[in-house]
């Protein structure tokens, strides 16, 4: 669940039983159980932690819009990788079938024919 689904969804619990989140302190910590746990951490760790549900959602949106950019640039880095391993055998192979495909300076001279006079 994104950052803003979690938020739009705490709001509506929150107006729905008021009586379970009565202090912000209570929200805030309600607020984190809702995110996810690797946007929870980012949020919760560090030497404030947030004290106002705005001050929790901006750093949880922060925190996601950098967790998407990091996941991005690892599936771009994975995925160049895997490009150039696929270049790498393609090249491999072309190099192998163009080895088999070398004309053998002897082979290409023989004549079956010749034989005939060599060996009488």
């Amino acid at each position: 669940m994104s950052v803003t689904e979690a938020v739009r969804k705490f709001d509506q619990l929150a107006q729905l039983c008021p009586h379970l989140v009565p202090t912000e302190d209570e929200r805030v910590r309600r607020m984190l159980d809702m995110f996810r746990p690797e946007i929870a951490v980012v949020i919760d760790s560090g030497e404030k932690p947030p004290t106002t549900v705005a001050e929790c959602v901006e750093r949880a949106l922060r925190a996601e819009y950098r967790l998407a950019q990091a996941k991005q640039e690892r599936a771009k880095f994975f995925e160049e990788k895997k490009k150039k391993k696929s270049q790498s055998k393609q090249n491999q192979g072309n190099q192998l079938n163009n080895q088999g495909n070398r004309s053998n300076p002897i082979g290409n001279h023989f004549n079956p024919m010749s034989y005939k006079y060599c060996i009488n």
